[in-house]
């Protein structure tokens, strides 16, 4: 499959003046399917929402020991180390080292069949959250559009969910990726922030 050019999606954004997300200094929690999710989709926002003296807690649904399909299970196993030691490695770069993280160890690439008990356990860890962070619930990998669901049928009715993209830009382009236009907003990164980025991003070698 050919990656998008990514030129076409900071034309569609521009074309559809998308407005900016406002930073919130409450308590911000972010839950994504797989280690490296949060770095790829929210890590300008999350740095900014420390540096803004917000709350930031990380919810890691699945260790990501499916990343090499096919691999046997105590290659899987080794593997799911490795990405918890990238992501611990990732935070720091991201000045969220003491930023809690929870791991709730479901089955990478099978999260849809345990929706049900995902949603019962977020209920308690999203109570007291005033911003949910997830993956989007229409992304095509089945992991992040069943955590998206997830996490919008858990969160309280004051938080304010936003869902990020992983696997929709390089994939899909504007026009087919049916994106709520009139809900989409932006996070711009400064150059302190992008340089973090990029730095936590370098961090999953696996």
């Amino acid at each position: 499959m050919s990656v998008v050019d990514p030129a076409l999606w900071s034309r569609a954004l521009e074309a559809q003046r998308v407005p900016g997300i406002e930073v919130d200094t409450g308590r911000t929690v972010v839950v994504v399917a797989h280690p490296d999710d949060e770095t790829l989709g929210a890590a300008g926002l999350l740095h900014a929402t420390r540096a803004a003296g917000g709350e930031v807690e990380l919810v890691v649904v699945t260790d990501g020991e499916a990343a090499v399909p096919g691999a046997p299970e105590p290659d899987r196993a080794a593997l799911a180390t490795v990405r918890r030691g990238e992501l611990e490695a990732a935070w720091k770069e991201l000045g969220l080292a003491d930023a809690p993280v929870t791991w709730l160890g479901f089955p990478d690439s099978a999260v849809a069949g345990h929706t049900d008990a995902l949603t019962e356990i977020l209920r308690g860890l999203l109570r007291t959250a005033t911003t949910c962070l997830t993956t989007w619930s229409e992304d095509p990998h089945p992991d992040h559009a069943a955590v998206g669901r997830a996490v919008r049928a858990a969160a309280p009715v004051t938080a304010h969910c936003v869902g990020f993209p992983i696997w929709t830009t390089p994939w899909s382009t504007p026009e087919k990726a049916a994106l709520p236009w009139p809900q989409v907003a932006t996070h711009r990164l400064g150059p302190d922030a992008a340089r973090a980025k990029r730095r936590a991003i370098e961090r999953f070698a696996s």
